[in-house]
């Protein structure tokens, strides 16, 4: 089903194959949503749904909710998909750009560019990703990782890439990979060095 505007609720269950600049407000249920290169989805509503490809645009705006993952491979490099709102599933990137000003349950950032501005309930990221938010659950990570000054993790982090630490990193610090904590970093609840390489100029308890 393609449109370019706001066409009424369907029941769960429909796919839903997008085509244009789609506009969604009130409630919106699908089976899996598909929205290709040069399509856009602005959710305002409430949208339920898996995201089994973009390679588009997908906004779920402020105050809006969106209840289901984005499959595994399915937002694409040259794709983009930005959390304003209450985005409650898995939030997988696998190559392209992903942005969180909002609320979201879990990140995947398995390639591409992830930025948080919001709050992440865990965050597993292989690709590039900032945190300029707050993570209540654990960082993973085997890409890079930088929490920046206004960042906190609240979970710990488990690190095997390269993490750069400007803000606060509670429940300690398991590291293998290479880890800089510059002079406004904190980390509590221990490090542990398995391997690797750390650096320390800010404060670790």
């Amino acid at each position: 089903m393609a449109a370019d505007s706001y066409v009424g609720d369907l029941p769960i269950g429909s796919p839903y194959d997008n085509s244009g600049a789609t506009v969604w407000n009130g409630a919106h249920a699908y089976s899996h949503i598909v929205n290709p290169a040069g399509a856009s989805i602005l959710n305002q509503g409430q949208a339920s749904g898996s995201i089994a490809e973009n390679g588009g645009v997908i906004r779920n705006a402020l105050g809006a909710t969106w209840s289901g993952d984005v499959d595994v491979g399915a937002n694409v490099p040259g794709a983009q998909i930005v959390n304003q709102g209450d985005w409650r599933g898995a939030l997988r990137n696998a190559g392209g750009g992903l942005d969180n000003s909002g609320a979201a349950t879990a990140v995947e950032n398995a390639a591409g560019v992830f930025a948080n501005e919001g709050v992440v309930g865990r965050l597993v990221n292989g690709g590039q990703a900032t945190n300029n938010g707050e993570i209540s659950g654990q960082v993973v990570n085997s890409g890079v990782f930088v929490n920046n000054g206004a960042g906190a993790v609240a979970g710990g982090l488990v690190d095997s890439g390269r993490t750069t630490n400007n803000g606060v990193i509670a429940g300690g610090v398991t590291e293998s990979g290479a880890f800089v904590n510059n002079a406004s970093g904190r980390v509590s609840g221990g490090f542990a060095l398995a391997g690797g390489s750390a650096v320390n100029n800010g404060e670790i308890a």
